[in-house]
């Protein structure tokens, strides 16, 4: 019998589909990463090599500059992973050659006229340190498209890297672009190290706050206070370092938040959906997760080893996943409370409520603030019942219970209100439950004394109890809701979020000294939003735009979403339509984006790029090229010295201790890292020097450096490779170098919203903070000495 067309497409597709699916899975994860041991080792190994890695001062007598058009940080993590597979390794462990260099910086490619940039404009900023506009080459922001006679005016014609490489070079004068780009190299020069003990470190945690998600941010904050808002920052990216970081998952290319959280916290990768276990533990695999070895520390547990009060604050549930892994070891992060781990047949282990409650160290947090009234058992009602207990226990009352028996002042609060009556000099434990499930989304939140507090009320709030130990506090802060609004495909939910989370981080950099705190910005994972061509510079970030090319005719928005329930295209049995924009309110709190593949409600999925992370204070330096999200973890703990690296924070000679593992391994065994000269652990590192380093290290049996009760060194806390600059650092107050009024105009060189600090240069020019795509050929003529004259002086 003849068998319809369609049977033997449907046939042929799935044949095709099952021969795919045998050919592109790589084996993943490598048994090794499963091992607590071999993370600790790599990172051991990471963290020398970004304490070590030197600083090049002198003249370039050649410079090759690579460009790959187009190649953004997706487009880049790609490659890498396509790299590895072509190897037969599954790649998402793996770095491109670049990636191993050891100085990193985010650019922001706009062109003077279009939010959107093209090839032409971009590499005007970068070849001639120059912004200009849309298609137009070599010329200055005088020039518009096509504008003929413009172009031949001679103020308007550019010098490029070409012209100062070929000749002697001249001085340009002062133009916009050339001092604004002039200041941003200066800054980097004199931007100092601070290698002492950070004795408070605060987490700032964006979930699903990407690279696109936070260039849209800017843009919005820049055009609430009236401005275009390209030219703008938000405040971490205006700290002094930054790096991006690689989010995968054991078992997954694109992660959820719990692994990733498991990995920024304890230092370890983990499986997808688990929680503070190590990747022998797959998701739900409760049996697993109750093995010893399986189970992780966290950050929580090496500040509090160290005498540390710690908390948390975060707009979702206290036991949504990222804040869940500060504490909680569960094989599944759906195990809020009892009633679904019934449903999982998994009652022998322990619901993430409880072990809040129960066990350590989340039991011993000093703050604890967010949502989540339903799964600790509290009264509540109104909203829809996702997760009520069926044991009926309430947990805020067993709370206030222990801590009565620990004989200390503690307070459970449920509004703004009683937190603002709270008096935080008489307060030892707080615990704020502000909502039945998440918090509000910022556009929704009740602003009324009966409300909830803002993101920064609480922020404050915790500093001000943790801070009151003179040993020093861990805090952990949470912009929970941008991944929430992500989801739904709603982008002004999330970047109202996001600028909520940019007011907690300006308000804890007033009330810290950076001195001896380390604040670390950053993203868990991206989203799958997109930014698209061409909106005019300026154009309503939630607006719409269209160019030539659009073969509909339809203009979109520049906000759009590859997948999402905002999938909204009609087939007429002759072509796809999607809808008319034209005078709908796009920027509606609630208006729903675009997307290319259907999902449920909710249910947008992340990306799997590359996220950034910015960090000011003790040890911040050591964030500078593209690292293993593990990498966060260790930093943190190497700055306070803590956990693994508690017994020898050796600062007077840098020595990196081996964090109690014996295990030696090498991620570059499977498709991992190309160490591009600076992965050998001697590669920059004098032979002598470190034989002496050694012999220190045996001598003082990992103690080299004391520490006395306030945790401050016996030995130098400001130690630089350059000793000779030493007394002018110390005089030099590090938190000056963060600037707290990021957004101004860019009317004038003036009014660029960075000042020049008064630093002497040590260790030099490393890593660029985010900033103008221009500074790339500044860094080049800087180097050159050769360019203008400007920068002979440098």
């Amino acid at each position: 019998m003849k068998m319809p067309r369609c049977v033997w497409c449907t046939g042929l597709v799935m044949l095709v589909m099952l021969h795919l699916s045998s050919a592109v899975i790589f084996p993943s994860p490598h048994p090794q990463e499963t091992d607590k041991s071999y993370w600790y080792q790599l990172m051991r190994r990471e963290l020398r090599e970004a304490r070590d890695r030197p600083t090049n001062i002198g003249k370039a007598k050649n410079v090759l500059f690579f460009l790959g058009d187009g190649m953004g940080v997706t487009v880049s993590t790609a490659g890498r992973i396509l790299k590895g597979q072509k190897k037969g390794v599954s790649g998402e462990e793996g770095y491109l050659a670049w990636e191993r260099f050891p100085n990193m910086a985010l650019l922001k490619t706009y062109a003077l006229d279009k939010q959107v940039p093209d090839s032409a404009n971009t590499a005007t900023a970068y070849l001639t340190g120059v912004k200009a506009n849309y298609e137009t080459l070599g010329v200055n922001g005088r020039v518009k498209v096509k504008d003929c006679d413009a172009s031949l005016i001679p103020e308007n014609r550019l010098d490029t890297i070409l012209n100062w490489a070929q000749d002697a070079g001249k001085d340009t004068g002062n133009s916009y672009w050339y001092q604004l780009m002039r200041r941003e190299i200066q800054e980097a020069l004199e931007r100092p190290r601070n290698t002492g003990m950070a004795k408070n470190i605060i987490l700032f945690l964006g979930d699903g706050m990407g690279v696109t998600v936070s260039t849209a941010g800017r843009i919005l904050k820049g055009q609430k206070k009236g401005v275009s808002g390209e030219e703008g920052y938000l405040v971490w990216e205006r700290f002094p370092n930054m790096a991006l970081l690689k989010t995968y998952n054991l078992d997954k290319q694109v992660p959820d938040s719990a692994g990733t959280a498991t990995a920024y916290l304890t230092g370890v990768k983990a499986n997808y959906g688990t929680l503070g276990v190590n990747g022998r533990v797959n998701e739900k695999d409760c049996d697993a997760s109750l093995i010893p070895e399986n189970r992780l520390d966290t950050i929580l547990n090496w500040a509090q080893d160290a005498g540390k009060d710690t908390g948390v604050v975060t707009t979702s549930q206290v036991t949504h996943a990222t804040p869940a892994a500060l504490y909680a070891k569960s094989a599944f992060r759906k195990w809020l409370c009892d009633t679904r781990m019934i449903q999982d047949n998994a009652t022998h282990c322990k619901d993430i409520a409880r072990q809040l409650v129960e066990d350590k160290p989340g039991k011993n947090m000093k703050v604890i603030m967010g949502g989540g009234r339903q799964e600790m058992g509290a009264p509540h009602g109104g909203e829809e019942i996702v997760c009520d207990r069926t044991d009926g226990r309430n947990l805020v009352k067993e709370w206030k219970n222990d801590k009565q028996e620990l004989g200390a002042s503690h307070f459970y609060v449920t509004s703004t209100r009683q937190l603002r009556d709270l008096d935080v000099n008489n307060t030892d434990y707080l615990l704020g439950l502000f909502a039945e499930r998440h918090t509000r989304q910022e556009v929704d939140r009740d602003h009324g004394l009966d409300g909830t507090p803002s993101l920064k009320e609480m922020t404050l709030t915790a500093i001000n109890i943790l801070k009151k130990n003179s040993q020093g506090f861990f805090l952990m802060v949470e912009g929970a809701l941008i991944d929430k609004a992500l989801h739904n495909n709603k982008p002004r939910r999330a970047l109202e979020d996001l600028l909520q989370m940019e007011e907690a981080v300006e308000a804890a950099l007033q009330e810290v000294d950076l001195e001896d705190t380390l604040v670390v910005v950053t993203a868990d994972h991206s989203h799958s939003m997109t930014m698209a061509g061409y909106p005019p510079r300026g154009n309503d970030i939630f607006g719409i735009t269209t160019n030539v090319y659009v073969t509909d005719g339809l203009p979109y928005t520049t906000l759009m979403f590859t997948t999402g329930h905002g999938y909204n295209y009609t087939w007429d049995g002759q072509k796809v339509s999607r809808p008319n924009l034209t005078g709908v309110d796009t920027g509606h709190k609630d208006y729903v984006t675009l997307a290319a593949v259907p999902l449920m409600k909710g249910e947008e999925t992340h990306g799997g790029e590359d996220v950034a992370v910015y960090a000011a204070g003790p040890m911040g330096h050591l964030f500078h090229r593209l690292h293993e999200q593990t990498y966060v973890a260790h930093v943190m703990a190497y700055s306070a010295c803590i956990g693994p690296y508690n017994n020898s924070c050796c600062r007077s000679r840098g020595i990196i201790p081996d964090a109690h593992v014996q295990v030696e391994s090498n991620h570059g065994e499977h498709g991992g890292h190309s160490h591009m000269g600076h992965g050998n652990e001697d590669s920059h590192v004098d032979r002598r020097q470190k034989g002496e380093d050694n012999q220190a290290h045996k001598r003082h049996g990992h103690h080299c450096t004391h520490v006395r009760k306030d945790h401050t060194p016996t030995g130098s806390t400001h130690h630089r490779e350059e000793p000779e600059h030493n007394n002018e650092m110390e005089k030099t107050p590090w938190k000056a170098d963060v600037d707290f009024d990021s957004q101004k105009s860019t009317s004038g060189v003036l009014d660029h919203p960075k000042i020049l600090r008064k630093y002497k240069m040590v260790a030099g020019a490393s890593t660029l903070s985010a900033g103008h795509i221009t500074v790339v050929l500044f860094t080049l003529m800087a180097l050159g000495c050769r360019t203008l004259q400007g920068y002979n002086a440098l």
